[in-house]
């Protein structure tokens, strides 16, 4: 709510603005916790600048902001609840077949932590490669998989050994994942060429 008085002087007038706009209410209870304000309430409301900061109870920690401050009337933003130490919002993640899962913190996951899905060489990820831990668990709820980025050339059935290795006449997939062609010229030697 914001007061105005209007003052009819002489030369003009003046308009003032009285300091109820610039108070904050107090915040809410903290389960497992409790608010330090850093200013002194007066009538349940505190002035402007004051800082509200949750402190947890032995055994929990924050889950979000740990403060707030009273600006124009309003908290600049929420604060954090007090979450238990022993049972996480976001537990660690199993990854998928031929994944990784690397995080942005250690555990316990905690509000804004990261992890990301990476795949063997030679798959994608097929969907969610990135998580993100909130006040709800991680978000979205699951990865992705991890699936073949490419799909394997046709190999004729054609087939010789050359230096004790098995060769297929075309096109086939060279152990570092470069396509290579093998051809047959007339006199019955063999060559190999990268494919560009």
């Amino acid at each position: 709510m914001v007061c105005m008085t209007m003052t009819q002087l002489n030369s003009g007038t003046a308009l003032a603005v009285s300091s109820a706009s610039l108070v904050c209410a107090a915040l809410g209870p903290v389960q497992n916790g409790q608010l330090i304000y850093s200013g002194i309430a007066v009538g349940g409301r505190f002035p402007k600048g004051t800082r509200a900061s949750v402190l947890c109870n032995l055994g929990y920690e924050p889950f979000g902001p740990t403060d707030s401050i009273c600006e124009g009337g309003k908290w600049s933003r929420k604060v954090a609840t007090c979450e238990s130490t022993t049972e996480p919002k976001c537990p660690s993640l199993k990854p998928p077949s031929a994944g990784r899962v690397m995080y942005s913190s250690i555990a316990p996951y905690g509000p804004s932590t990261t992890a990301t899905l990476s795949c063997d060489l030679g798959l994608s990820v097929s969907g969610a490669s990135f998580l993100q831990c909130t006040e709800d668990g991680w978000s979205p709820k699951a990865f992705g998989e991890c699936k073949r980025s490419f799909k394997t050339p046709k190999v004729p059935k054609e087939q010789v050994w050359i230096r004790g290795r098995l060769i297929s006449f075309g096109t086939y997939l060279h152990r570092r994942y470069q396509i290579c062609t093998v051809m047959k010229n007339r006199s019955d030697r063999f060559r190999e060429s990268n494919g560009s």
